[in-house]
């Protein structure tokens, strides 16, 4: 959601990175080395649970019963209970946290319901990056039978000077501080 090793083991688990995209801490270097350009693209894929839902409705105090009962989704025509979109969208969040990505915008489109056990793809997409690291990405998120469910747009800041050096003195101490390796277990 952003170790560019190929998954280890065949097949997706929920929350790895998918084999055609690096993993995240490669996407880190990348930004740290200033490798990231219009064009640049990242993949992975995550499934949502009923767990996952819980603890962002907590979170972000969403109790909307579409989200946690099936009657309720049922009478907006859903067919069971569904993940808020803000959970879906903030997949992005994988890309832009490996990135060391500073958004200034972020924009969706909600187009289909995500069922919890859906598994969904993420893709990002830089589109431009300006003077002073200013930069552009579109990202298209799509469910398991290749239907698009979100699409989104980010705008922010790529880490540029200081930053990118910086970058590379995490990245040669370890990345203590990136979260990525332990967060696909």
């Amino acid at each position: 959601m952003p170790d560019r090793e190929p998954n280890p083991e065949p097949g997706l688990r929920p929350g790895t990175a998918a084999p055609e995209s690096p993993g995240p801490r490669s996407w880190r270097r990348d930004a740290a080395e200033g490798r990231l350009a219009a064009g640049s693209t990242v993949g992975f894929r995550r499934t949502f649970t009923a767990r996952d839902v819980e603890e962002f409705g907590r979170l972000t105090r969403d109790f909307n019963p579409v989200h946690v009962e099936p009657r309720f989704a049922a009478l907006k025509g859903l067919p069971g209970v569904v993940a808020h979109g803000l959970l879906t969208g903030a997949m992005l969040c994988e890309a832009g946290g490996q990135w060391a990505w500073l958004a200034d915008g972020m924009s969706f489109r909600f187009l289909r319901p995500v069922a919890l056990g859906d598994t969904i793809e993420c893709r990002v997409t830089i589109r431009e990056v300006g003077e002073r690291g200013r930069a552009r990405a579109e990202a298209e998120l799509t469910n398991q039978r290749g239907e698009t469910v979100v699409r989104a747009e980010l705008t922010g800041f790529l880490p540029v000077g200081d930053e990118r050096a910086l970058l590379l003195e995490m990245l040669a101490a370890g990345d203590p501080t990136n979260g990525a390796d332990e967060s696909r277990r």
